[in-house]
């Protein structure tokens, strides 16, 4: 069918990526305020505006309770949080006078999402590998290679990281060695990052299934079938689990049985991950919509039309719902009506997913760039260029944004 078609296109393009970043362009919006690539430092070796200097704020503290979906420590996983909603509260990125602290050269394309937990950074790569990174110098503390690429997202809590893998598994991993304490394998690809609450590691899967698995045992608990190919990562609130599919559906499962509560059906298939926040199901479809959706009962409260393809998972943070598409724009949306508070336009598609801090929305761009915006209107406040383009989401902790590019490069992001 040509449907099929068109989504095996993307799929090869490199765009459907769960862990993807919305960018913004530095042509009329806010100003012109562009950090240049070109004096980049070396891998791991940090520039003279060190974040590790004195005014570096404690170290993360590790989420203990894994059921908490607001006012974490860290940037734990995919969105932050288990809701998945990219906002942290508690964290503060940079604003003003922005420099490359460090790179890191991986060997591979990025378009997993970083994680940030006590001062170590967690990201894999299309090279099969998965890294654990000094936060504040950028030196390898240790790797994991496994048998396929890495698009999902690391989520880390209680001193275990979980990944997926192409290679069909889920691994779970000591955060601070890198040694494997379980593992668990499914019949098809895991881009799916992970979702970890209330003990329970939540993944979808490319064979439409979603698992259920015990952090410490690895043993699962239960499983829910899609019509088609779990691509997005699930959010969790509540007691309920939520994620899209490329049967173009929404689904509500119950997190402790698997029981679906009900599914939400759109007009193309979706690798947008929902977010969630207030009662209110957030997430974008090919069809070119971003809708809000009841948690409870699945009913549409709005849809908003972008006019292309939307891949981008929405961050939610103080009533508004930030989201790109595939027009190259970013868009602020309030969260009661959908309505457009502002539209910041890219040189390329937004993709992927912005992450929201301290008053600002940081994101990247296929156009190669990294960016933050002024949450309340749109303005640009600087622009930093990278040599790939972006595709994977953001973290933000400590006074730094981390974001991985298909230059093979994670970067680092702080003020000078």
């Amino acid at each position: 069918m040509a449907e099929t078609t068109r989504r095996e296109w993307l799929r090869l393009a490199g765009v459907a990526c769960v862990a993807g970043v919305a960018g913004c362009s530095s042509s009329d919006d806010g100003g012109s305020d562009e950090a240049s690539g070109d004096d980049t430092p070396t891998a791991g070796t940090p520039t003279e505006a060190d974040p590790g200097s004195d005014d570096t704020p404690a170290a993360n503290e590790t989420e203990t309770e894994t059921g908490s979906t607001t006012q974490v420590s860290g940037w734990l996983m995919m969105g932050a949080d288990p809701a998945n909603t990219g906002y942290a509260p508690e964290e503060t990125g940079p604003t003003d006078d922005v420099t490359t602290s460090w790179v890191f050269e991986t060997g591979g394309a990025i378009a997993s999402a970083p994680a940030v937990v006590d001062d170590t950074v967690f990201v894999g790569n299309r090279n099969n590998t998965l890294f654990a990174l000094d936060a504040v110098a950028g030196e390898q503390q240790w790797t994991l290679e496994t048998g396929g690429e890495i698009h999902s997202a690391p989520a880390v809590v209680g001193g275990t990281a979980y990944v997926g893998s192409w290679d069909n598994t889920l691994y779970a991993l000591d955060a601070e060695t890198g040694d494997q304490q379980w593992t668990v394998e499914t019949s098809g690809r895991v881009t799916s990052s992970p979702a970890v609450a209330d003990g329970t590691v939540y993944v979808g899967n490319h064979d439409n299934t979603l698992y259920a698995v015990d952090t410490a045992t690895g043993e699962k608990q239960w499983t829910s079938e899609a019509d088609d190919e779990l691509e997005a990562s699930p959010a969790v609130a509540e007691g309920t689990v939520y994620i899209g599919s490329w049967d173009s559906k929404v689904y509500a499962v119950d997190a402790k049985t698997g029981d679906q509560q009900w599914a939400f059906e759109t007009e193309d298939w979706l690798n947008s991950s929902p977010a969630v926040s207030e009662g209110t199901v957030y997430v974008g479809s090919h069809d070119g919509n971003v809708y809000a959706v009841d948690a409870e009962t699945g009913d549409q409260q709005w849809a908003f039309e972008t006019g292309n393809d939307v891949s981008s998972s929405p961050a939610v943070a103080d009533g508004t719902v930030y989201v790109g598409s595939f027009n190259n724009n970013l868009y602020a949306l309030d969260t009661a009506t959908g309505e457009q508070q502002w539209r910041f336009e890219t040189g390329a598609r937004v993709s992927g997913s912005p992450v929201v801090a301290d008053g600002t929305v940081y994101t990247g761009s296929t156009d190669d760039g990294i960016y933050a915006v002024d949450a309340a209107t749109g303005e640009q406040a600087w622009r930093v260029e990278t040599d790939g383009e972006l595709k994977g989401s953001l973290a933000i902790a400590d006074g730094l944004v981390f974001v991985g590019s298909q230059d093979n490069r994670l970067y680092a992001i702080a003020e000078q």
